[in-house]
């Protein structure tokens, strides 16, 4: 057998291969247009450091990969940053803005005088002072503060009118002294979104005003039950608004807030309807009893937002 066959058209002219011609250039021209589009953009190269192959190969088919080359809506540029900067400085004076429209509500301070016959650790000795209370008609009521009762009678707006008491009462209670309840302003602050706030502050005030006018129904000894009841009912009105404002409240940080008002609320509410029926029972010492737990609670209640 002749070698010759084994070298048959090892001489032989290859043929022009077209097909890869065209692969290649079209290659090269995709590339110069990817290449051209991203080089305007001045964040090429930063863009170009944070690009991840191996995720974008596995996130991406071939087509998307192809269409994004030419997709300049998927391109982040200089211009697109500056509008997204424009928006959150937009958005920042807007939050300026609505935190220059807060505004600040007050609920006036109040000065209660009264006379503190005893404090009590054990709250079994609570019922002997209240029957002494009773027998000889001295309106009183006690709070707890500092894990002790502290039991105090009569009380009034004007310190004159409590220390007239102070000896009549030392008769019983011989370690009596006068004492004060100092409610300190309240500060509500508040935004367009919360300007129920506002009335709420309204409504302490006018029930602060109602607590005052009855306490001076009871310095100047009166004995008109039509004039008690109108301070009663205008108080009942004042308390219900209050409630229905309160309730409104719907931001978690003023839950505690929320939650100790509509609690006393709710007390003075019952104490309106048993001051009621012993004013008219001829038992005004319990009413005025009754007039001093409402400021107490309130005290404890303004107490518990420090």
């Amino acid at each position: 057998m002749s070698k010759r066959k084994l070298y048959k058209n090892f001489n032989k002219r290859k043929k022009f291969n077209g097909t890869r011609v065209v692969t290649v250039t079209l290659c090269l021209c995709i590339v110069g247009a990817y290449a051209y589009i991203n080089l305007k953009d001045k964040d090429f190269m930063n863009k170009l450091g944070s690009f991840n192959v191996v995720s974008s190969i596995k996130n991406a088919s071939m087509w998307d990969r192809f269409k994004n080359l030419f997709d300049k809506s998927n391109v982040i540029t200089s211009s697109t940053i500056e509008s997204e900067l424009s928006e959150i400085e937009k958005g920042d004076e807007d939050k300026e803005k609505t935190e220059e429209n807060s505004q600040v509500a007050t609920v006036n301070e109040m000065v209660v005088y009264t006379i503190q016959v005893a404090s009590l650790e054990d709250k079994n000795d609570l019922k002997k002072i209240e029957e002494v209370m009773d027998e000889y008609k001295i309106p009183s009521s006690n709070m707890t503060i500092d894990n002790s009762e502290k039991i105090q009678v009569y009380s009034s707006s004007d310190e004159g009118k409590v220390r007239n008491n102070l000896e009549k009462t030392r008769t019983y209670f011989s370690d009596a002294f006068l004492t004060k309840i100092d409610v300190p302003m309240l500060s509500l602050e508040y935004t367009n979104s919360y300007s129920y706030m506002k009335d709420i502050a309204s409504g302490l005030n006018d029930l602060i005003e109602n607590y005052q006018k009855e306490g001076q129904y009871w310095d100047e000894n009166k004995n008109d039950l039509e004039t008690y009841n109108e301070i009663l009912t205008s108080r009942k009105t004042i308390l219900e608004n209050l409630k229905k404002n309160t309730q409104k409240i719907d931001y978690s940080k003023m839950d505690k807030f929320k939650n100790n008002l509509i609690s006393y609320i709710d007390e003075s509410q019952n104490n309106i309807i048993t001051s009621s029926k012993n004013a008219n029972e001829n038992k005004g010492y319990v009413s005025q009893g009754l007039l001093l737990s409402s400021i107490q609670q309130y005290y404890v209640f303004v107490e518990s937002m420090k």
